[in-house]
């Protein structure tokens, strides 16, 4: 199981790569802040949520408001339901990324599903990805980009 931020959701499904996650983890959890994020985005699920993704709501909703101050709802939520979960957080945002390390949480983000996918032989080309999530504006950086790329052996030549 994991709990995940709305970034990777969104990005893997506007990719047509969302049963990604379904492959790695049988259930994925999402508070009801992540909810509410991928039904207002433009693309977000594009249809009916899939039943193999469960909303569920923080119990410290306290917790969550203190993280507020520096995070938006969703990431404060998804680091707290994570936490009480004790589960594995996908996650983009690197303010997220920075709370979610500094309170102990295993973390990945929409790179580390793709090269997961990739070592795992679900996806013929990491680099197809990538590029799809740049034309979808997705921001990567360039560091980024390229160490996921040498970690599939995509190194551009």
């Amino acid at each position: 199981m994991i709990v995940s931020d709305a970034s990777p959701l969104i990005a893997l499904a506007r990719i047509g790569q969302l049963d990604l996650c379904k492959l790695f983890f049988d259930v994925v959890v999402i508070p009801v802040a992540v909810h509410d994020e991928i039904d207002a985005s433009p693309r977000g699920f594009e249809g009916a949520r899939p039943d193999w993704i469960q909303v569920q709501s923080v119990r410290d909703a306290a917790a969550a408001g203190d993280l507020l101050r520096d995070l938006d709802r969703g990431e404060a939520e998804a680091i707290v339901l994570a936490e009480e979960l004790q589960a594995f957080l996908p996650i983009d945002e690197s303010g997220g990324r920075r709370f979610a390390l500094a309170r102990g949480l295993q973390i990945t983000g929409t790179l580390g599903v793709l090269l997961a996918a990739k070592l795992a032989g679900h996806i013929e080309s990491l680099t197809a990805m990538l590029e799809l999530l740049e034309d979808e504006g997705f921001h990567m950086s360039a560091r980024l980009v390229a160490e996921v790329r040498a970690a599939a052996g995509e190194e551009v030549v």
